[in-house]
């Protein structure tokens, strides 16, 4: 809805609301199995605008729910615990492992209230923006995994078939955790008309991510606050001569560290632990069982930082006659301080005797030592033939380095491309990029009939790209 409320001010409202089901059986090759996964997402937005010739004022207020679900409707465990003890994931070399899959358990709950105001003011040559957002996250969730449930392995289908199991493991724990964070953000900006041929674009943004906490205390690790990022921003545009244009930028900007880093020391005593019997008794399975040896740990570092990028760009560009035009632009992005996982006390398949401390086993330990470098050269050309005819041509060269792509999401089995090679010499991991995508061309076009007059064949558009 929109409302104008006088002739310098308007207000509009928004709101929207999804919700799915999916209804699936046969999870895991269990028959007679059943998953609903429920998906929701909400959103209310107020925007408040006051506009004179001099100034513009919009003052935003906003909320956002996002839910996931996934709940195990039949049969939360295999066959009947009487029998068969509780298991919520079986494995028989030879046969299809059967049980929930490892991606579901998800109950996942995420809010999102936003207010946010901005201010532009025209004064000669400036146009002075000022502006200020404050958000509140809370991040509500976990998955409760088949591991909660109880795996047990058979060495053969003999034994299966015997009822003789090798080992049983379970974790017993809460895995879900109400991660809290406040966000503020402020700037101040001014755009320059130094001569008429030439801006300047200055500015400075300060942000505060406050480090995440947990809604009942029960975060066993905790990450120290960043109290200092402040983004500078300067721009330029210089029309050279009749023709020819110049821009050039460079900015600072930080991104807040996904909670989801820290929500992983969930994994840690005493919120969690693991049993493991060695030549379980049906249906007692957990009779023999001791706490495992702690594994999976999650240690952030004492030098955690927010991450951020430094972002610079020259643009050349060149009138080619009266209809078409050309620009050449290099583009360059470094990005400092981002988010890795390093394995300090070996990987899963490392002998426990051959570990620097043998008293754990897997540990991760959560960095922001991680960086990355992307260059790339951009040239593109326009044709506007009037009317009738519009062409765009451009193509991108790039070069994009990191030590990492992508972090864990979890805190076992990690996949092999977001680990260290080597603890001792990092450099080995700095390479091309998951990302990387080292040529991109594109063309696009669109072709007016010249036969406007004509009944038939007027008013037609060819376009393609």
């Amino acid at each position: 809805g929109d409302v104008y409320l006088t002739q310098r001010q308007s207000l509009m409202l928004r709101t929207n609301y999804t919700d799915g089901n999916t209804d699936t059986t046969a999870i895991g090759n269990t028959v007679g199995s059943r998953v609903l996964i429920h998906n929701q997402t909400q959103s209310a937005a107020a925007h408040h605008s006051y506009l004179t010739p001099t100034k513009v004022n919009e003052l935003r207020l906003g909320y956002t729910r996002q839910t996931e679900d996934d709940s195990f409707l039949d049969p939360p465990l295999l066959g009947n615990p009487a029998v068969n003890g509780e298991v919520g994931f079986l494995i028989v070399p030879g046969l299809s492992p059967g049980g929930f899959l490892g991606f579901l358990g998800r109950k996942n709950f995420q809010n999102n209230y936003q207010v946010s105001d901005d201010l532009t003011l025209r004064a000669g040559a400036h146009a002075w923006k000022f502006g200020s957002s404050l958000r509140r996250v809370q991040v509500n969730g976990g998955a409760e995994t088949s591991g909660f449930r109880g795996q047990l392995f058979f060495p053969t289908v003999g034994e299966f078939l015997a009822g003789r199991p090798l080992s049983y493991t379970r974790n017993i724990g809460n895995p879900f955790l109400g991660l809290r964070r406040w966000e503020w953000h402020t700037y101040v900006q001014d755009d320059w008309q130094i001569r008429p041929n030439l801006m300047l674009n200055l500015g400075l943004r300060y942000e505060l991510n406050t480090a995440p906490t947990e809604q009942y205390g029960r975060l066993p690790a905790q990450v120290p606050g960043d109290h200092n990022n402040f983004a500078p921003r300067v721009g330029l545009a210089w029309s050279v001569r009749e023709g020819t244009v110049v821009r050039s930028g460079y900015g600072i900007y930080y991104n807040a560290l996904e909670m989801a880093f820290l929500g992983l020391t969930r994994f840690n005593p005493p919120l969690f632990r693991s049993i493991s019997a060695f030549r379980p008794q049906l249906p007692n399975l957990a009779g023999r069982a001791a706490d495992a040896l702690p594994s999976g740990l999650v240690v952030p570092d004492a030098n955690t930082r927010s991450p951020y990028a430094q972002h610079y760009n020259l643009t050349i560009e060149q009138e080619v006659g009266r209809m078409s035009s050309f620009s050449v632009a290099y583009v360059g992005t470094s990005g400092v301080k981002l988010p890795r996982t390093r394995r300090p006390n070996g990987g899963e398949n490392l002998a426990q005797a051959a570990r620097p401390d043998p008293t754990v086993g897997v540990v991760n330990r959560l960095e922001t030592s991680a960086a990355s470098n992307y260059h790339g050269l951009q040239a593109s050309y326009n044709l506007r033939g009037g009317r009738s005819m519009n062409l765009r041509l451009a193509y991108t060269y790039t070069r994009y380095i990191d030590d990492v792509s992508e972090f864990a999401n979890t805190n076992q089995r990690l996949d092999r491309n977001i680990v260290p090679i080597a603890e001792d010499n990092l450099r080995l991991d700095r390479a091309v990029s998951d990302f990387h995508i080292p040529h991109m061309f594109t063309a696009a076009w669109s072709w007016q009939a010249p036969w406007a007059a004509s009944r038939w064949f007027g008013g037609w558009t060819l376009s393609g790209i």
